[in-house]
């Protein structure tokens, strides 16, 4: 990651109005541009980022520049997220298996299996019905396989 700012800012106003916002696909696979004008607290504001997908979602190219209370940003985007292996576009699933113990083998034995797309969402899977059982086990799923 690679990220730059510099500014300078009315402090006795916090305003944020967004003024106007255009949108558009550009001709590669997943990549977005969008501008965005809007109200701010800037006097003077320059920023420059520039990230990949190992470090973030939505990875790409941010500029942006204020003035006297306006701005306007330029981001050129992915949209997929860093979960997604860039190689052939498959996401990387979480299967989350709930577990009882049985008091006779001493061994866990699977109750129920969730697979999730994320794993923001197989963390709130495991805290709304995680409780109901003794133990959670959450595996990384790529390409079909387990790792």
């Amino acid at each position: 990651m690679l990220d730059f700012n510099f500014g300078i800012r009315w402090p006795f106003n916090t305003r944020f109005a967004n003024l106007k916002t255009w949108y558009s696909t550009i001709p590669f696979a997943h990549k977005h541009c969008e501008l965005q004008v809007c109200k701010t607290n800037d006097i003077l504001c320059l920023n420059f980022c520039f990230t990949t997908h190992s470090e973030a979602d939505h990875a790409g190219l941010r500029l942006g520049i204020g003035l006297l209370g306006y701005s306007v940003d330029l981001d050129f985007y992915d949209d997929r997220h860093k979960e997604v292996d860039l190689n052939n576009n498959t996401p990387t699933m979480w299967e989350v298996k709930f577990c009882n113990l049985d008091k006779k083998t001493g061994n866990y034995v699977t109750i129920r299996t969730e697979i999730c797309l994320n794993v923001f969402e197989a963390d709130q899977l495991v805290t709304d019905v995680g409780s109901d059982y003794d133990k959670c086990f959450l595996t990384q799923i790529k390409h079909g396989y387990k790792t």
